[in-house]
């Protein structure tokens, strides 16, 4: 009979914890490709229409990123040249560094020559 009110109580208290607790991943990937995130480039999703003009003339430019979902992130900047990334992306502006968050901010001027 103990036993029964023991896993009573604790069955009642982990109904009480899942109600004030979620898991929430944010932000989502681009494109939900949890599987393929590590896949070059882009993800495995398809490289977006979206581009940064960069002077290839200028020697530097700013750079900040700020990590919102992960505690701990590798990365390295690359450049691509055209509009179609793929195989472009054959300049390397920071190699590979780690960045140790939530919250981690990272302002740098990435020198390109």
């Amino acid at each position: 009979m103990a036993l029964v009110r023991a896993l009573v109580s604790i069955l009642s208290l982990v109904s009480l914890a899942s109600a004030h607790f979620d898991l929430v991943f944010y932000p989502d990937s681009r494109a939900q490709k949890v599987g393929t995130m590590s896949n070059y480039p882009c993800g495995g999703s398809p490289p977006s229409d979206e581009r940064t003009l960069v002077s290839l003339s200028a020697h530097s430019f700013p750079v900040a990123v700020k990590l919102s979902h992960s505690d701990e992130m590798a990365m390295e900047m690359l450049r691509a040249l055209g509009t179609h990334p793929g195989s472009n992306f054959n300049i390397t502006l920071k190699p590979i560094f780690q960045l140790t968050g939530p919250g981690a901010i990272l302002d740098l001027v990435l020198n390109t020559y």
